[in-house]
């Protein structure tokens, strides 16, 4: 899996399992002490920016509000944490794509 930047583990009825690693590209806002403010006065620039320092495996239960995440350092393989994330719940439409996600998450 080194040289995959997003992968999709797992996908089924049951849950989709996600794996992120540095350089992988995202969208951004800027900084998360700046989000409560965008969100607030409307002003909500994104712009595209690559992932970077760790690596995540998301664990989404389908029709379940949450995701667990697992975290490593990239660099040591170190653990760091693990979290639980409220979410509204994942659900796939008639074709099999996820409403809200990019199509790397519809398998």
């Amino acid at each position: 899996m080194a040289d995959t930047l997003v992968a999709e583990l797992r996908g089924d009825s049951q849950q989709l399992v996600l794996y992120l690693a540095p350089g992988a590209e995202g969208v951004s806002n800027g900084s998360r002490s700046d989000a409560v403010h965008q969100l607030a006065s409307h002003d909500w620039d994104v712009a595209e920016v690559p992932w970077h320092t760790n690596r995540v495996i998301r664990i989404t239960p389908f029709d379940a509000a949450h995701a667990i995440e697992l975290w490593w350092e990239h660099t040591t393989d170190r653990f760091l944490f693990w979290k639980i994330n409220l979410q509204a719940p994942l659900r796939r439409t008639r074709s099999g794509s996820i409403p809200g996600t990019t199509c790397w998450t519809c398998g």
